[in-house]
C-alpha cells in the first residue's frame, strides 16, 4: 500500500495533506466548544489526531518525485526542485 501512495501525485499528497490539517483545525474547534472545563471531549483528540496525520504525512510523502528531497519546509509547493531543479508542477 506504501507504494501505491508514493505513486500518487506531488500535487494529490499536498491536497491530502490540506484536507486533514483543515478537518483537524475544524473538528478540534468544535471538539474544543463541546469540552467541559478541563477535559477535552473525545473529538478534540480525533482533531488532534488529524493534525497529527497531516504533519505525518507532509514528512514522508511531500518530496520531490525526482531526487527526492523533502519539500515540507517550504510554505509554497514550488514550481522546480530547489536542490535539482526539475519541473514539480
Amino acid at each position: 500500500m506504501k507504494k501505491e501512495l508514493q505513486d500518487l501525485h506531488l500535487e494529490t499528497h499536498v491536497k491530502i495533506h490540506t484536507l486533514l490539517l483543515l478537518g483537524g483545525l475544524i473538528v478540534t474547534g468544535i471538539g474544543g466548544k463541546i469540552s467541559e472545563f478541563g477535559r477535552l471531549h473525545v473529538v478534540a483528540w480525533i482533531g488532534i489526531l488529524l493534525i497529527v496525520l497531516s504533519m505525518l504525512w507532509r514528512f514522508l510523502f511531500i518530496k520531490c518525485p525526482h531526487c527526492g528531497s523533502k519539500l515540507y519546509s517550504v510554505r509554497e509547493l514550488p514550481e522546480y526542485c530547489p536542490d535539482c531543479g526539475e519541473k514539480l508542477v
